[in-house]
């Protein structure tokens, strides 16, 4: 059985470990993940890779990095091979073995994680705890590549 403070002492374990901002780390923004019916392109009939990106706002962000596996479609047919997922932080994509032919709609639904650290990490243990029970919040800063 858990106690009412597992939670905050797992937190505070965590921004122990990550020396405040020192140390980034990935975060899964709530609502906005997962994505569904994401566009990553549409098929030239050469290219092959394509790059996991997030419509928010109007705005294609790319992701830090994405859960795996994720579902990837074309034109709306979800496809259970013929394609190859890389990972790498900061610059997940999708490769196809063969070309997408001309106009085909490349989706995807997936997990993603935008590159966090800690907003500030001046204050001590006490004043990190307090903070955080006092106001039930914690900022964290997006880290730009």
């Amino acid at each position: 059985m858990s106690s009412p403070t597992d939670e905050l002492q797992t937190l505070f374990g965590f921004f122990e470990e990550c020396h405040g901002e020192n140390a980034s780390f990935y975060f899964e923004p709530p609502v906005l993940s997962p994505a569904f019916a994401q566009t990553l392109g549409a098929g030239n009939g050469t290219a092959t890779t394509f790059g996991f990106t997030v419509a928010i706002g109007g705005a294609a962000i790319a992701p830090a990095n994405i859960g795996t596996p994720p579902d990837i479609y074309l034109d709306g047919v979800l496809q259970s091979g013929g394609y190859t997922i890389n990972a790498a932080a900061l610059a997940p994509t999708v490769t196809f073995a063969t070309a997408p032919p001309m106009g085909t709609a490349i989706t995807a639904d997936f997990r993603w994680y935008l590159l966090c650290r800690f907003d500030d990490d001046s204050a001590d243990a006490e004043e990190f705890l307090a903070e955080l029970y006092a106001l039930q919040s914690l900022r964290l800063k997006t880290v730009r590549w």
